[in-house]
């Protein structure tokens, strides 16, 4: 995923320990997903985008 960030000129994606074990369960739960439930889709988003939002302002203050 984060080559994918940087490579389209994208910060990368850091997951912080303390929330590891909430992605990695939201993306075992997206893996198992049927494809029309939104969602599991929705919480691994919703958390991917709140890890980029802090990580990337963390660098800034």
């Amino acid at each position: 995923m984060n080559l994918i960030m940087l490579n389209n000129r994208y910060p990368p994606i850091i997951i912080k320990k303390k929330n590891r074990q909430e992605y990695l369960q939201a993306l075992n739960n997206t893996d198992k997903a049927k494809t029309t439930d939104d969602q599991q889709y929705k919480k691994l988003i919703d958390m991917t985008a709140q890890e980029l939002t802090s990580s990337y302002w963390n660098i800034f203050l």
